[in-house]
């Protein structure tokens, strides 16, 4: 690549769009090129974004100005799109879920380091303040060892959200409903913030729409650090109440609502907010 920006695609124009806009945002990145199968989005992207669309994905892989492939299509076709540029030498920014059953994913995974490129999936909630400086709170163990850990997401979506897109609630496209959508965010927070996970049970069913997957699911979860955690998530919750990160420890407690600081205590500070607010995120 040399000095030049790095050349971005973004394949999947719904939730891709915003991809194409942030793209715009960063320095040293250009976007090259956007591909859909919809004439309709492709031409509205290319005309706000000054880049060719391109109906046909394969075609637009073979620019040699392309480096990187953000993937923003139905979640079943990560791993088939993601192995094609991995096979034209691209790396792979992956939307969440990298893919809909282990299997694959794990030959999404297998491709690209065959192909010797690079690998991400998008999970943005890493990278907000409130959550780094969180992070940094337990890496530094200033609540001490960690004995609870709670995601919540109660969320609402109508039945018009999931007809108005055929994949969403399916097995084969979306992979899962609530969880694997929605609360796949929360679950990925738990195990940044908290560690992985060694035991689980679950429970989940279809409470209030008419999709193959789940609209509310439920965990118990038992961590390698020894701590326990709970995980609920639903789209069935009207009117919606948000999202929430619990973590309990010996030496303190910090509460996230809608990945924003709610509360926290931590022993032996006066003021741990202050405290909190102080963490540098360098």
């Amino acid at each position: 690549m040399n000095d030049r920006p790095i050349g971005f695609g973004v394949v999947g124009l719904g939730f891709g769009y915003g991809h194409c806009r942030r793209i715009q945002q960063v320095e040293g990145a250009v976007l090259v090129a956007v591909s859909d199968l919809s004439r309709e989005r492709g031409e509205k992207a290319s005309a706000e974004f000054g880049v060719p669309w391109y109906a046909e994905y394969e075609a637009m892989l073979q620019r040699e100005d392309l480096d990187v492939v953000v993937i923003a299509t139905p979640s079943g076709l990560h791993g088939q799109l993601g192995a094609m540029a991995a096979r034209y030498g691209k790396h792979v920014i992956s939307e969440k879920p990298l893919e809909v059953t282990t299997q694959k994913a794990e030959e999404l995974i297998d491709a690209c380091r065959s192909a010797g490129v690079r690998l991400a999936v998008n999970y943005p909630l890493r990278f907000y303040p409130d959550l780094r400086r969180t992070k940094v709170l337990l890496t530094e163990g200033r609540l001490g060892r960690i004995l609870l850990a709670e995601a919540r997401l109660k969320w609402y979506r109508s039945q018009e959200y999931y007809d108005g897109a055929g994949w969403r609630g399916t097995w084969s496209l979306d992979g899962g409903g609530a969880l694997m959508n929605q609360t796949i965010h929360q679950i990925d927070l738990l195990q940044w913030l908290v560690g992985k996970v060694s035991r689980l049970m679950g429970h989940y069913e279809t409470i209030n729409h008419a999709i193959e997957t789940e609209d509310l699911g439920l965990g118990l979860l038992k961590f390698e650090s020894g701590a326990v955690g709970t995980v609920l998530g639903t789209t069935a919750c009207n009117p919606d109440m948000g999202t929430e990160i619990i973590v309990h420890g010996t030496a303190g407690t910090v509460i996230l609502r809608n990945d924003q600081l709610a509360s926290v205590h931590i022993d032996g500070v006066d003021d741990p907010v202050a405290y909190f607010n102080s963490i540098p995120l360098d």
